[in-house]
């Protein structure tokens, strides 16, 4: 149960101040409503006031006034909305769902992450996407974006959307510094080469840190640091009044140390026991293409065309202890391609937008496994294996499977493909009936081909020198084979949108809408039987209320959404029998989530800007059984792992009239299942940051603090199953870390 006292003293701040994300400008504060905010990553041009979804917004003045330094950050801001494992890894819930779903090897996510328009692969959304600067917006959407953005919309998406050029020559440079050889250095800037013709923009982001994870086994204070460098370039093209070509080429290179897994006997040593010189390394370069054509008043035509190339280098100890006893090491890279192509309308009380969509995915992936295998693993699947090949009886087969050393040497060698290719035809209209009512329909076909090649290769390394027992590991060796994999299946879905919106007046308006969301299905190898299993697209309905509100002339904004989801199909891990090699994903799980999203901004003077926003979110299992040690579990009634009920976030900005700024924010989420059976959990934790500084007009200067009351708290937890004498681990959240930045434009 969170704690209440907690709770309330983050939903007082809340009162203060919303955070709708949604600033408020007129031409005497120079700040901006929620009116005023363009949302991009709807596809048409809508402000956030009159858009029914529930989007949380950081725009650019925003991030420049909080301790935002990555996209984890940004998680934590939001209502409903929380980093799933924290470190060096960028993975998110939204209300309550794990962007990998319920499986724990998922083919697709459950929420897409944009940048610029280019959708990221897998491991670009857990490893690439951290940089934000030079970032204009962050837009994270709650609940299904099936209509505009089809198959991997299922929770909701993530949109970044960086700074475009401009023809007035300017930039800006800043150079950061703080605990743990931690440093930053970034610049951008551009301008006109043609007059109101050909405009550019560059930015460059260089980023590292020791990290706060020391490893005591290798000495290594570096353990989990990190190097990460963004390059991007813009070029803006207009060679008329009515076209525009936009170009944006971006490089990351991201070389990773481990993510802060230490001991779990004691987290707060910040002690990493690993053996092994773990890394995750990504390199990740993206382009993207932005035509546009105003054909009249009425019509705009828009073409966008993606590519995006990742590689992936990983090693990772397996164990995590400081014994040799296994490792991971993986290479693997995507290549991407997407067309875009849409008309977009506005005429009388009509407006909307159709377009037709083509994607595909080429994604390799090598592994090289190393383990101590528990035997009790394969325990049943050996003993069937004797009685049917040795034509022992039980008994005896269990004797001699007693035998065997209680770990296995077992190294595999996996290779596989994935390749995916996407099809769709979407639109969405809205129709202002009246002055008070309008309607929104809209519809997407979505089409999905897959082929997937999958080949492991088993080997049993242990010999104990008895002829009997080495006979049965050879044989055992012969039952952890797999048949290659080679499936070609084939997806489509229709998904629907209805929107209701009543317009009380020009600053209150609340709707109704329900809309379809999915994920494709897929294929996965069961280990112990070496069968391949299809299993089907998951679907959600999502119900929703929604009020957008703009009081008190302008001064105080305040929106909120209410939501209910039915969640069926649910892709989870099946074990028919309890063995863990016995298992493959299937669609056998059926739930329900249902809460709501309150964000408010109040400007309280020339000086004082607050916000606070609360979320709250119930999830429960309404089917969901699994076969464990050879027990049936039932999850009926459960809630979803990592999903917290209560988020809440708060904070303000003081500026004074001697150019001091002073500001803080407060981050609170309450505790949270770490796994589906609920056995466990990670507590409630509040989280503050602060920062002063001077601002003059062409520079700044900051001293912040993170964390500034050094809470300590459990992000994730990995705990291995009973009798395996293997280091379980937690991922702490960062501890306190103080910092200065200098900050110039010109």
């Amino acid at each position: 149960m969170i704690k209440q006292n907690t709770l309330r003293s983050a939903i007082a701040l809340a009162s203060l101040y919303g955070f709708s994300q949604a600033a408020h400008t007129d031409e005497a504060s120079n700040i901006q409503t929620s009116d005023s905010i363009i949302i991009y990553g709807e596809k048409q041009e809508k402000n956030l006031h009159e858009l029914p979804v529930s989007v949380g917004v950081l725009t650019e003045e925003q991030l420049a006034n909080d301790t935002v330094q990555n996209l984890n950050d940004v998680y934590s801001r939001m209502a409903n909305v929380t980093g799933s494992r924290g470190g060096n890894e960028a993975q998110f819930t939204i209300r309550g769902i794990s962007v990998q779903g319920l499986s724990t090897d998922p083919n697709s996510y459950t929420a897409g992450v944009y940048v610029d328009d280019v959708a990221l692969d897998n491991l670009s959304i857990r490893y690439g996407a951290m940089s934000l600067w030079d970032t204009e917006q962050i837009e994270v959407y709650r609940g299904p974006q099936a209509t505009l953005r089809g198959r991997n919309s299922l929770i909701g998406a993530v949109y970044v959307k960086t700074k475009d050029p401009t023809y007035e020559w300017g930039g800006q440079a800043q150079a950061m510094a703080a605990e743990n050889n931690t440093y930053r250095y970034s610049v951008a800037g551009g301008g006109g080469l043609i007059e109101d013709t050909l405009a550019f923009r560059l930015a460059l982001d260089s980023y590292e840190s020791d990290g706060f994870a020391d490893n005591i086994t290798r000495n290594e204070d570096d353990y989990a640091g990190f190097e990460r460098q963004n390059l991007r370039a813009k070029l803006l093209f207009e060679p008329t009044e009515d076209i525009t070509a936009l170009l944006t080429v971006s490089s990351i290179k991201n070389d990773v140390g481990d993510n802060p897994n230490v001991r779990l006997d004691d987290p707060f040593s910040f002690e990493a026991q690993s053996d092994n010189d773990a890394h995750h390394n990504l390199d990740l370069d993206t382009y993207a293409l932005d035509l546009s054509w105003d054909i009249s008043d009425t019509f705009t035509l828009t073409s966008v065309t993606t590519l995006a190339k990742d590689e992936f280098d990983r090693l990772d100890d397996y164990d995590s202890t400081q014994d040799a006893f296994g490792f991971i090491d993986q290479e693997g890279d995507s290549d991407s391609f997407s067309k875009e192509i849409r008309v977009n309308f506005t005429a009388d009380n009509w407006s909307g937008v159709a377009g037709l969509y083509y994607g595909e995915t080429d994604r390799n992936a090598l592994w090289y496994l190393e383990t101590p295998y528990p035997k009790s693993n394969v325990e049943q699947s050996a003993i069937n294996y004797m009685v049917g090949a040795f034509g022992l009886d039980q008994a005896t087969a269990e004797g001699l499977f007693s035998l065997l050393p209680t770990f296995i040497d077992v190294s595999q060698d996996y290779d596989s493909n994935y390749d995916v290719e996407n099809m769709a035809v979407f639109g969405e209209t809205t129709w202002r009936a009246t002055d008070n009512w309008a309607f929104t329909l809209g519809a997407r076909y979505d089409r999905e081909d897959q082929k997937r090649r999958q080949e492991t290769i088993t080997s049993v390394n242990t010999v104990t020198g008895n002829p009997t027992l080495d006979t049965l590991l050879t044989g055992l060796e012969s039952l952890l084979q797999t048949q290659p994999e080679n499936v070609d299946t084939d997806y489509d879905a229709f998904l629907p949108k209805g929107v209701i919106q009543y317009f009380w007046n020009e600053n209150i308006n609340t709707s109704f809408m329900v809309q379809k969301g999915y994920r494709a299905g897929g294929s996965s190898v069961n280990l112990a039987t070496g069968t391949i299993h299809d299993f089907d697209p998951e679907y959600t309905w999502n119900y929703e209320l929604a009020l957008r509100s703009i009081l008190m002339d302008g001064d105080l904004l305040l929106n909120a959404n209410m939501f209910y989801t039915d969640w069926k199909d649910q892709q989870v891990d099946v074990s028919p029998s309890g063995d863990s090699l016995d298992k493959y994903t299937g669609n056998a799980g059926e739930s329900k989530l249902y809460g709501f999203e309150i964000e408010t901004t109040a400007f309280v003077n020339d000086n004082l800007e607050v916000f606070a926003n609360a979320g709250y979110v119930k999830t429960e299992f309404k089917t969901f059984t699994v076969a464990t040690g050879g027990e049936i579990q039932d999850y009926k009634g459960n809630e979803f792992q990592g999903a917290p009920n209560w988020t809440a976030a708060s904070g303000f900005t003081y500026r004074s009239d001697q150019d001091i700024v002073f500001g803080m924010t407060a981050n609170y989420q309450g505790e949270s299942y770490l796994d589906n059976a609920n056995t466990f959990k990670a507590g409630s934790r509040t989280v503050f940051d602060a920062r002063i500084g001077y601002e003059q007009p062409n520079w700044s200067a900051y001293l912040w603090s993170k964390n500034l009351f050094d809470k300590e708290y459990i992000v994730s937890e990995y705990q291995q199953q009973a009798g395996i004498q293997v280091q379980d681990y937690a991922t702490p959240g960062d501890p306190r870390m103080v910092g200065a930045t200098l900050k110039a434009s010109f």
